[in-house]
């Protein structure tokens, strides 16, 4: 399987494109193309929301851990998660 991605929302300010994304996490597939969220190179993350998830005797938020591949061509994940998350990237 593969990660599921949904746009949001979508501009281009000060010569960059910006991406708000809705990631679905499987288990299997840990990093995500920048060709795949149509921009060649990643500069920034500036924004990650967690969904969260609360049952009636917990409070336990999972974070997903994210970083921009060296290359800027992608982003990765430190570990394969189930959930949900939202980011926003700046690129071109």
């Amino acid at each position: 399987m593969a990660l599921t991605i949904t746009e949001q929302f979508r501009m281009e300010a000060g010569g960059k494109q910006w991406r708000t994304f809705t990631v679905l996490f499987d288990e299997t597939c840990n990093s995500v193309a920048a060709a795949s969220i149509e921009l060649t190179e990643i500069e920034a993350i500036v924004g990650v929301v967690n969904a969260m998830s609360f049952e009636t005797d917990s409070c336990l938020v999972e974070m997903h851990d994210i970083s921009i591949k060296a290359n800027g061509t992608g982003l990765i994940w430190l570990s394969t998660v189930i959930g949900t998350q939202t980011i926003t990237v700046i690129g071109w």
